[in-house]
């Protein structure tokens, strides 16, 4: 069985690419880590009032942008949290409703309807193995179906 993707990466062997997209990531990741550093360093600085030649806010503004700007990513995260529980419970509770209903089909009168097919279609086209055998058919004018033939007989009043 084929899978449905090929990733050579994964595969045995290919060592050079394994490092190159090994060494992208890490470079990629960089431009997130060292961004959030530099931000959580100067933060620390300016709010404890350290003296460090790498501070990089240099004016109030900043530190008043960067405490919004937090504020809102905690409230914005807060009334994420709430709307994936609540998603949840009424998920949750639908198929419990849905699951005390369940089946709401007999299964065993859509085997019947199955057989009941399967038969109907091997007296009038041949047996399956010779219906998924062939490519081609061609049916008389006498064969075709009727608009509700397939619907009489699969509830059993047409056999």
């Amino acid at each position: 069985m084929k899978d449905n993707y090929d990733d050579l990466f994964f595969e045995k062997g290919h060592l050079g690419l394994k490092i190159w997209q090994t060494l992208v990531a890490i470079f990629s990741w960089a431009f997130v880590i060292i961004p959030v550093i530099i931000t959580g360093f100067s933060f620390s600085v300016t709010r404890w009032e350290l003296n460090s030649k790498l501070n990089f806010w240099k004016y109030d503004f900043e530190f008043q942008t960067f405490k919004i700007i937090f504020e809102l990513l905690v409230f914005f995260t807060i009334i994420g949290v709430i709307f994936t529980i609540t998603s949840t419970i009424v998920q949750n509770n639908r198929r419990e409703a849905l699951s005390e209903k369940w089946p709401l089909f007999d299964s065993m009168e859509d085997l019947r309807r199955q057989e009941r097919f399967e038969a109907y279609a091997n007296r009038k086209f041949g047996s399956k193995k010779y219906r998924e055998s062939i490519s081609f058919y061609s049916l008389k004018e006498e064969d075709n179906l009727a608009d509700d033939e397939i619907f009489n007989v699969v509830k059993g009043g047409n056999k």
